[in-house]
């Protein structure tokens, strides 16, 4: 699961919550096709590949640059840097600086609103009641985003505990 397409059908399809066969049924493909983009040994046709990005929120501009990159010969692909042409601070757009917003209400929202983020984070934003409670901070959703979300979508239980134990190992 190396390359960024395979990461975000893979992702995607998780959050989704089906099979490979149950999202391959909406695109007209097999789940062995399914299995074969998550794990990077096919890059999808860029007809399927955008149509797949729009279900994601991915915008066409990222998402053929993504396609382009991935078709890449190793030794080229650093020369096609997608993610600083679409995203900001050249890590595409999953990787917002949450540090940015002064405000918790303006951080709360930005979290709920951001289609990149795990499920439960985005569920933790979503519970004013469960965020005024914890009160995360924007640099402990930085935090939470950067180890936790590669691990999986998670619950809002799980966020909450993530977050209880980022803030042990602070000393929080």
């Amino acid at each position: 699961m190396g390359t960024a397409i395979a990461q975000r059908i893979y992702r995607h399809r998780k959050k989704l919550k089906l099979t490979q066969d149950e999202l391959g049924s909406r695109y007209s493909i097999s789940g062995p096709a399914v299995f074969k983009f998550e794990k990077g040994y096919v890059v999808p046709s860029l007809d399927l590949w955008l149509r797949l990005a729009e279900d994601m929120n991915i915008d066409k501009k990222t998402a053929v640059l993504m396609h382009v990159q991935d078709k890449l010969p190793e030794p080229y692909k650093a020369y096609c840097d997608w993610e600083s042409l679409a995203g900001e601070g050249g890590k595409g757009p999953e990787y917002e600086d949450f540090t940015r917003y002064r405000k918790e209400e303006d951080l709360r929202q930005a979290v709920a609103g951001n289609q990149w983020l795990p499920a439960g984070l985005c569920e933790l934003a979503q519970s004013k009641q469960t965020w005024t409670l914890y009160r995360p901070t924007a640099p402990e959703v930085n935090i939470l985003r950067d180890i936790f979300a590669p691990l999986g979508e998670g619950t809002l239980r799980d966020f909450c505990d993530a977050l209880r134990l980022v803030r042990e190992f602070r000393g929080a």
